[in-house]
């Protein structure tokens, strides 16, 4: 395979003579490299930390320090037994703040339903909101394959939940965004926070009814 591909700094060189299932073997092999890369240079440069603390960073150009340290930041916080081949980096890297149990719940989330990265910061928003007004999804009941267009759909004490704000401007359509609804959403957002100033907000005052109003319009 080496000899139908060459490496270079910028680019690929692909030898004309490559039968398709070379072709393939190499697209296998691209990819995976591209799916693990930034695991290795993350173990590879705590390595180095690890061993030699006040030189390690020689050996990394200039502020293209603070560059790997993102990649050195996810290897430390999930150590390679509880990374998931079948999980990007990204993801890792999305969850990677969160505590260990906390972690290994949302890698196998995030295994078991193929999510993309917009589908995990939905599904992650959906549980914080959810757990914000008092409710929670199981582990194994956290919404899948949702859109940034649709109204959260929960039910507490206080009745209905706002729908938030992207779900109201929406409704004119995906692509046909209402520019005086947007500007009167604003005005709502900013005369709400002049009157929140200083003042009590819990669930029972006048000030929260005012808020659930205006959201949930």
């Amino acid at each position: 395979m080496s000899e139908l591909l060459a490496y270079r700094a910028t680019h690929l060189v692909v030898d004309k003579a490559i039968t398709f299932d070379e072709w393939m073997d190499a697209w296998g092999i691209l990819k995976r490299q591209h799916q693990s890369i930034n695991f290795w240079v993350g173990d590879f440069l705590c390595g180095g930390e690890d061993r030699w603390p006040e030189e390690w960073a020689q050996a990394v150009d200039g502020h293209a320090v603070d560059l790997y340290r993102g990649a050195m930041w996810v290897c430390r916080k999930i150590p390679p037994e509880r990374r998931r081949e079948a999980v990007s980096f990204s993801a890792h890297k999305e969850i990677a703040g969160l505590e260990p149990a906390e972690q290994d719940r949302w890698l196998k989330l995030i295994e078991d339903n193929g999510w993309t990265i917009r589908q995990l910061q939905e599904a992650r928003a959906k549980e914080k909101a959810a757990k914000s007004n008092g409710g929670g999804y199981p582990s194994n009941q956290v919404p899948h394959g949702t859109s940034g267009n649709d109204a959260i759909d929960i039910k507490t004490q206080e009745g209905e939940a706002p729908q938030p704000v992207s779900a109201k401007i929406s409704k004119r359509g995906k692509n046909d965004i209402d520019i005086e609804a947007l500007r009167e959403v604003l005005e709502d957002v900013r005369s709400l926070g002049t009157e929140l100033a200083g003042q009590d907000v819990g669930p029972r005052s006048k000030l929260w009814e005012r808020r659930v109003e205006l959201r949930g319009n």
